[in-house]
């Protein structure tokens, strides 16, 4: 922090007042050894154990909680700024229930995720790495996409896997062929989830490439009334980006 604020900082102001010039080597130069120093402290740290730790994501409304709960006891005066602490007591507690959906779908439709006993399994050992890495780290669970695909939590039939959540069976396919035999057994399951373009037969709750490009990625849970899904969409509303 010292040298970030006098070296660092004054020094790029500097390189920036001297460039017209074709001297903003002058300031680079000493900003060089400041940066070289910070970089290596950082990579000191970071080889620490213990340096990195992870923790399941909490709830939306987790962290407004925490921030309010600061503010009360930073702006507040007297006794009364106490009352912040309870706020992030709840706060905490909403944070230790959190739980994380129980089936995930990234918006390619060729990874799905499974939570277990042991962690998330994953349906593929590479391939749609930015949406493994994201879920793993959600859940606290910081292992390579390998490792969480090992765990094979999936009735495999080839290109074609199973899982029961709770009542309902879901199935996911990849590939024409095994997503064209899946759509026409659709009658057997809930939920079909296929990584092409397919059209759906009527009765057949799917998501093929296409839906998926609408609502995003899916978060799947059971309770007393079915499967409920919960869409990318859902959650971001409509953005005119996204059209």
């Amino acid at each position: 922090v010292p040298l970030m604020g006098a070296v660092i900082i004054p020094a790029a102001v500097l390189a920036a007042v001297l460039a017209p010039l074709g001297l903003a080597w002058i300031g680079l130069g000493i900003m060089a050894p400041a940066i070289e120093w910070i970089l290596l402290v950082a990579e000191e740290v970071s080889s620490w154990p213990g340096a990195v730790s992870h923790i399941v994501a909490p709830e939306p409304l987790v962290l407004p909680m925490l921030a309010l709960a600061a503010l009360w006891v930073v702006l507040w005066q007297g006794r009364l700024r106490l009352g912040g602490v309870p706020i992030a007591a709840v706060a905490f507690l909403l944070w230790m229930g959190s739980d994380r959906p129980s089936v995930l779908v990234a918006q390619s439709g060729g990874l799905i995720g499974v939570l277990t006993e042991e962690g998330r399994a994953l349906s593929k050992a590479r391939g749609d790495g930015f949406a493994a890495a994201s879920w793993l780290e959600n859940d606290g669970d910081p292992v390579a996409q390998e490792d969480a695909h090992a765990r094979r939590a999936f009735i495999e039939n080839g290109r074609q896997r199973d899982v029961w959540l709770g009542q309902a069976l879901i199935r996911h396919a990849t590939g024409k062929v095994a997503s064209k035999a899946a759509i026409e057994a659709c009658n057997e399951v809930r939920l079909l989830i296929v990584n092409v373009q397919a059209e759906a037969p009527k009765g057949c709750r799917l998501y093929d490439t296409g839906r998926l490009r609408e609502t995003g990625s899916l978060a799947i849970r059971y309770d007393n009334d079915g499967l409920k899904i919960i869409t990318a969409r859902d959650i971001t509303g409509h953005r005119l980006w996204s059209d």
